[in-house]
């Protein structure tokens, strides 16, 4: 036997010897779990920040995002819960309530966010920070969108409810993120425009037919899911 390959016995015992390693290392789910689980802490952390910050400056724009981000959390906790315990469980239907509920609640978030575009269109709502924010919602929206593009380079055949949860959720975390940073900057930077009620209008209507076809999309996928 070679130096190679007894480096790589050695290896593979190792990580044979915790469940959970070997779970990382094997399951292509429990992987995705415990990567969107370090996410939660970010996503909770901006969530909180949106309504921190909406708070002080007494905007209710950021609050009800604060509050939407923190019920997006919600959901993918819910998910990752699921794919970090699969060796739990020998059956595949809790996994597809989750993703059915995901389906819902991210259909019923758009409710929410379609009511936050018409009051902000008709300026009814501050959607206005300081450069702070704009730079934080800069960020998170980077951080989102290479999210998803990393998920759907992943994307496989055969992926289970899990895997199709987290992905919706990340794609309607991206695209409420876009239509956020969006109408922060023009708030703050250009308030008053007639641009800002064209493109508020305009993006939002996209992103919100967009998350009603993601939250469908798992509802009606939850019959096709492994």
């Amino acid at each position: 036997m070679t130096l190679r390959e007894r480096t790589r016995h050695r290896v593979r015992g190792l990580v044979q010897q915790d469940a959970r390693v070997a779970a990382l290392a094997g399951d292509r789910v429990y992987r995705l779990s415990a990567f969107a689980a370090l996410g939660l802490a970010w996503n909770a952390a901006y969530a909180l920040g949106n309504m921190v910050f909406g708070a002080l400056s007494a905007s209710a724009w950021f609050i009800t995002m604060g509050c939407y981000y923190g019920a997006l959390a919600g959901v993918r906790v819910l998910a990752v819960r699921r794919g970090l315990a699969r060796g739990r469980y020998s059956d595949a239907c809790g996994s597809r309530r989750i993703m059915r509920t995901a389906g819902v609640t991210l259909a019923a978030l758009t409710v929410v966010l379609s009511g936050m575009v018409l009051l902000t269109a008709k300026g009814f709502v501050d959607a206005a920070g300081d450069r702070i924010a704009v730079i934080s919602q800069a960020t998170y929206t980077f951080y989102t969108f290479v999210s998803v593009t990393i998920g759907f380079a992943r994307k496989r055949r055969g992926q289970d409810a899990v895997e199709r949860t987290l992905r919706g959720i990340s794609v309607v975390s991206a695209l409420v993120s876009m239509f956020s940073l969006q109408t922060t900057m023009l708030a703050t930077f250009g308030s008053g425009s007639a641009l800002f009620h064209t493109l508020t209008v305009v993006t939002g209507t996209v992103v919100c037919a967009a998350c009603a076809a993601v939250g469908a999309s798992l509802v009606v996928g939850v019959r096709t899911v492994s």
